[in-house]
């Protein structure tokens, strides 16, 4: 019997659940569980252990040797890559031509100016 490939936003929507039911656990009675009943601490305990173990358990996909190399490979990530690149690599075009040139020539043109008053 094979079960069925899990719905990803259902997933989510348990994994979060999860998260959450762990972080109210975790903060009863300010985090302090020695003021619940012995009954509660264990109960509380066996799921924090569950929860802990079920986290480890889950596949974690490895680390690629180049991610960035992988994420321009990648057929969805590589559009948004380039265009991020083309974007900022205009950016600094624009900022070169528009500032960083302008700058210079008043510069050049000051130490110009400068040396022939030195000169006179």
């Amino acid at each position: 019997m094979t079960t069925p490939p899990a719905d990803p936003v259902q997933e989510a929507a348990m994994t979060d659940a999860a998260e959450m039911l762990w972080v109210v656990l975790a903060n009863v009675s300010g985090g302090d569980w020695t003021k619940q009943t012995a009954e509660w601490q264990e109960a509380a305990a066996r799921w924090r252990d569950n929860y802990f173990a079920a986290l480890k358990a889950q596949s974690v996909p490895p680390v690629p040797a180049d991610p960035v190399q992988e994420a321009i490979d990648c057929p969805w990530c590589g559009v948004v890559v380039k265009q991020v690149a083309s974007a900022t690599l205009s950016i600094a075009l624009w900022q070169h031509v528009n500032w960083v040139c302008e700058v210079q020539k008043a510069l050049r043109e000051r130490a110009a100016s400068e040396r022939k008053e030195e000169q006179s």
